[in-house]
């Protein structure tokens, strides 16, 4: 599970992968555990506007079983009820919007949509550890240009916005 973070005079998000156990009954309580306690840490220590969540995938096919998408509805689930109490704006996005806003065909089939975006971080020189931190960035670049009209990835900021990262 990837995730990006950074502020309106920041060159380049930072993030990174949570490494998720998996979708085991017995593992997902502790991985969902984990996750939220991730999250608390990292909204603590960043205070962030808002997050943008990327909306967990609505179809069942051979690529995704249906255990895969009830633990992602119940993790986004999971994730916007942690950051409900913390009273934090939740925004979920499609990775048909996010990959249009991103630069990126959004009717490219997933490999390529993927190898798309990881271009386009490469591009803007913003590292990543696999597709998940890349797709992460991507939903960051999404974000900031929703919370800051005008705002481009690597833009040169002359001042900050808010004075405040």
């Amino acid at each position: 599970m990837g995730f990006a973070h950074g502020g309106p005079v920041d060159p380049a998000p930072r993030g990174g992968v949570w490494k998720l156990a998996g979708c085991d009954e017995h593992l997902f309580d502790h991985t969902l555990g984990s996750v939220g306690r991730s999250l608390v840490q990292q909204v603590q220590f960043l205070r962030p506007r808002a997050v943008y969540l990327e909306a967990p995938m609505s179809k069942v096919d051979r690529n995704h079983s249906e255990a895969s998408a009830a633990a992602l509805a119940q993790m986004t689930g999971g994730i916007r009820m942690q950051l409900g109490m913390l009273h934090i704006r939740v925004v979920m996005c499609s990775v048909f919007n996010v990959r249009k806003a991103f630069g990126v065909n959004p009717y490219l089939p997933r490999k390529e949509a993927k190898e798309a975006v990881q271009s386009l971080c490469d591009n803007l020189g913003w590292s990543y550890a696999n597709d998940d931190e890349s797709d992460a960035k991507a939903v960051w670049a999404y974000g900031m240009a929703r919370e800051y009209p005008g705002w481009k990835p690597n833009q040169p900021q002359l001042f900050s916005v808010g004075g405040t990262r």
